[in-house]
């Protein structure tokens, strides 16, 4: 009769027939039939990926690869899933190489291919652990602004300096008061401000700020300046006609309620200085004027303002006195005995009774 051998299982690694082998026992056979029945190998095999990070092996889902064969064709396109997986099924045997498509936030791409091979007659699927590192670099960008009106300060220098105080770099903020410094290694950092604006304080104390590793944002920091709140003032004291300093002429410096902030005198030059009065409305005071000089009779105003960068210098003028006094004393020529009595016109020069 007629027969045929279907193949119920077949060997891990090898496909299982898919049509049966027919035979047929014939009358007066005196051999025994052979059959020789062949299996091929398997020419597919599959590959699983896991995607975890490289320091703390925790797995990453969003990752995107493709799967390029020999030539750099792409074959498929595979993303990581809640426990940092993807699978590739039914790959025809050969090499293929998997290339980072988009990687995480934080984390650094790959930038060399993984590859693999899928031989004949596999049986297990390939299994390949991928590890991402954390980005070990960050940036910084630095406004800064007037603490008061939040203006943006331009031409503010800034040295970056590391933990062991080394510079690593300087900056300038632009029109925007901004600077941005990029590429920072991962550590703690210090920004030490070297060069303030006229009329604002400098920083004293050096900010500071770290570097983490896995940053995925530029790390803002705004710097505030507080404007100078003190002033300088230049008195200079001369004569009202010819100009000449006016040595040794006494001031007092008083607020605004009359209080005596300080005391000052003319040197030689005609010259007074008075530093760091604090912002605030003051005048000059003349208590001590000198021999032959009429005495200012009212006080100078002044002000003090937020942010000056210069001295505030002003002259005073000194008027000569214009009036003078005589003694006449009248006595006998021969005894020089004084004489009462005796009265005297006084006429200016042109012979006019004063």
């Amino acid at each position: 009769g007629k027969y045929k051998l279907v193949e119920t299982k077949s060997l891990p690694g090898y496909k299982k027939l898919t049509e049966p082998v027919s035979f047929e026992i014939k009358k007066g056979m005196t051999e025994v039939l052979s059959l020789k029945v062949e299996n091929e190998q398997l020419d597919k095999g599959s590959v699983e990926i896991t995607k975890v990070d490289k320091d703390s092996q925790t797995v990453l889902e969003g990752v995107v690869f493709e799967v390029q064969d020999e030539k750099g064709k792409v074959v498929t396109e595979i993303k990581t899933d809640k426990e940092g997986k993807a699978k590739i099924s039914d790959l025809s045997v050969g090499k293929y190489k998997l290339v980072e498509k988009e990687n995480l936030p934080g984390y650094k791409k790959l930038t060399e291919p993984v590859s693999f091979e899928i031989k004949k007659g596999m049986t297990e699927v390939l299994s390949i652990k991928v590890e991402n590192e954390q980005l070990d670099k960050g940036s910084v960008e630095i406004t800064k602004v007037d603490k008061d009106s939040q203006t943006v300060l331009a031409g503010v220098v800034f040295e970056v300096q590391d933990e062991q105080g080394k510079v690593v770099t300087e900056v300038t903020t632009d029109k925007e008061g901004k600077a941005k410094i990029s590429d920072l290694s991962v550590g703690n950092y210090k920004l030490v401000e070297k060069e303030s604006l006229p009329g604002y304080k400098k920083l004293t104390e050096p900010v500071s700020f770290e570097i983490k590793k896995g940053m995925t944002e530029v790390l803002s920091l705004k710097i505030e300046n507080e404007m100078v709140d003190t002033g300088n003032v230049e008195i200079t004291k001369i004569d009202k006609d010819n100009k000449a300093p006016l040595a040794g002429v006494v001031f007092e410096v008083q607020d605004e309620t009359g209080k005596v902030v300080t005391k000052v005198t003319t040197d030689k030059d005609g010259k007074a200085n008075v530093s760091n009065l604090s912002v605030g409305k003051y005048k000059l005071v003349e208590v001590e004027s000198l021999p032959g000089y009429k005495k200012l009779e009212k006080p100078v105003p002044f002000e003090i303002t937020k942010g000056m960068t210069k001295s505030l210098a002003f002259t005073v003028e000194n008027e000569m006195v214009d009036t003078g006094n005589v003694e006449i004393t009248k006595i006998d020529k021969d005894s020089k005995a004084p004489l009462e009595g005796v009265v005297f016109e006084v006429r200016d020069s042109k012979g006019k009774v004063v």
